[in-house]
C-alpha cells in the first residue's frame, strides 16, 4: 500500500503520517529494509542483509570468497552462506 493511501485511510495528512512513521522507526530502532524485520522467505533479496565491512570498506557479502562468507555467517553478519540456504 502506498503511504499516501494509508494516511488517507486513517485521516492523516502526509506530513503527519511521515512524522509518525519517523517516530515509530526511532522508537523501535529500525530502518527501512531492516533485515531483522524481513520475512525469512525474502531475506535473500534484501540488499541490506548482505552488507558487511571488511578493512573499512562496505561490501556485498555475496561477492566475496566463500571462506570469508562462512566466517561472516559464523559471526552473525549475514543470514546464511549463499548456496547453503538450508543452513
Amino acid at each position: 500500500m502506498r503511504a499516501d493511501a494509508l494516511c488517507q485511510h486513517f485521516g492523516l495528512s502526509g506530513q503527519t503520517g511521515s512524522a509518525r512513521s519517523s517516530t515509530i522507526l526511532n522508537l523501535l530502532k529500525i530502518s527501512q529494509m531492516d533485515p531483522g524485520w524481513s520475512r525469512p522467505s525474502q531475506i535473500a533479496m534484501n540488499p541490506i542483509a548482505w552488507l558487511i565491512e571488511i578493512n573499512g570498506m562496505i561490501v556485498d557479502a555475496r561477492r566475496i570468497p566463500r571462506a570469508l562468507q562462512e566466517e561472516a555467517f559464523r559471526q552473525g553478519a549475514i543470514p546464511f552462506v549463499p548456496g547453503d540456504e538450508s543452513t
